[in-house]
């Protein structure tokens, strides 16, 4: 989990829960053990996917268009929750590496 959250790049814009990825980073060694156990009890429990619906998404004019009027001048991004981002990949981990522990694919 230490490594997933030291993967997150900084100076982004703030996530649904207005954690900056940075805090994550700074904090990420003292709160990891709190993370693990709601990792586990969300994956128990069948929490994630309702977590996984609360996205807000921001559509963005690009920069060096000039017509306002034209959709293809635009592109959206998704504000996810940042530890709903930790739990999705951790969750990715542990699944791959059970898939190749019991060599489950061929």
């Amino acid at each position: 989990m230490a490594r997933t959250i030291s993967c997150f790049l900084n100076n982004i814009v703030l996530k649904l829960n207005r954690i900056p990825n940075e805090a994550l980073k700074t904090c990420g060694l003292l709160i990891i053990l709190w993370l693990t156990d709601i990792a586990r009890a969300c994956f128990v429990i069948g929490y994630y996917l309702r977590l996984k619906k609360a996205i807000i998404i921001v559509v963005l004019h690009k920069k060096g268009k000039t017509n306002h009027l034209l959709l293809r001048n635009y592109h959206p991004i998704a504000l996810k929750n940042a530890p709903n981002k930790i739990l999705k990949r951790v969750i990715i981990k542990y699944i791959i590496n059970t898939v190749k522990k019991h060599a489950l694919l061929p």
